[in-house]
């Protein structure tokens, strides 16, 4: 099984903005909805956030 990492241990890792709910779901909160905004809320300073459509992309700032 693959351990599940921090919102921004994935972000630090991937070379292209990720879909926000994918993000959610790949991270260690995935069945805590609270937790991924919350730690959201403490990285949001180092983001960076793309709108297409209805679908939010978020990457870190370079």
């Amino acid at each position: 099984m693959k351990l599940k990492k921090t919102v921004l241990e994935i972000l630090k890792e991937s070379e292209k903005p990720i879909e926000a709910k994918e993000l959610w779901q790949s991270s260690i909160h995935s069945e805590d909805i609270e937790g991924f905004y919350s730690e959201l809320k403490n990285i949001y300073q180092y983001l960076t956030e793309i709108k297409e459509g209805t679908k939010s992309f978020l990457s870190l700032k370079k």
